[in-house]
């Protein structure tokens, strides 16, 4: 599955008949008690107020404990907070929230709570719309050209919130985490 932006991008919709999430070769554990992963060079991870960004991961999770993150680079005990999380959700499903101190935008995806891989893609459209896709297909997009400045004082962390004390950590595999500007 290849999501692509830009101005030169031509904009079309592809559809197709089925869905094949295949296994990746190699993943990472995370015990959902104090496994987290941080990236050495933050500087990639400074979105400011206008950088267009995807982050996109395989993931295969079952039974975690709340909310945990993902993939973020804020204090997620708010979601109005400077910065970005991609988590699980106490329901069995994932979500995305972009805050920036005064307003927030949320968007809930499908379930992953399966024990299967999945694969989550965010796109970040700085002056349009926050959009989310499920295994290939799309989970839903709202406006984000309200959001403001997405630094946070906080590093971009896999497994875990920005700050790396949440409560709640992220409990499965994960694989193939990229971030597209």
């Amino acid at each position: 599955v290849f999501i692509v932006s830009g101005e030169s991008a031509v904009n079309q919709e592809i559809n197709r008949t089925e869905t094949v999430i295949p296994a990746p070769q190699k993943s990472v554990r995370f015990d959902g008690s104090t496994t987290y992963a941080r990236v050495e060079n933050q500087t990639p991870f400074k979105f400011g107020t206008d950088q267009d960004f995807s982050i996109e991961c395989m993931v295969k999770a079952k039974d975690w404990t709340s909310d945990p993150a993902i993939v973020s680079n804020k204090n997620w005990q708010s979601g109005y907070n400077p910065g970005f999380v991609i988590s699980c959700t106490s329901g069995g499903g994932w979500k995305v929230n972009v805050g920036d101190g005064a307003d927030r935008v949320d968007i809930s995806g499908g379930s992953i709570n399966d024990d299967g891989w999945h694969h989550l893609v965010t796109t970040f459209d700085r002056d349009g719309n926050m959009s989310i896709y499920h295994d290939g297909e799309l989970a839903g997009s709202k406006p984000m050209e309200q959001i403001g400045d997405l630094d946070s004082p906080f590093e971009f962390v896999i497994g875990q919130d920005g700050t790396r004390s949440y409560p709640h950590f992220y409990k499965g595999l994960l694989a193939e985490i990229r971030v597209w500007d």
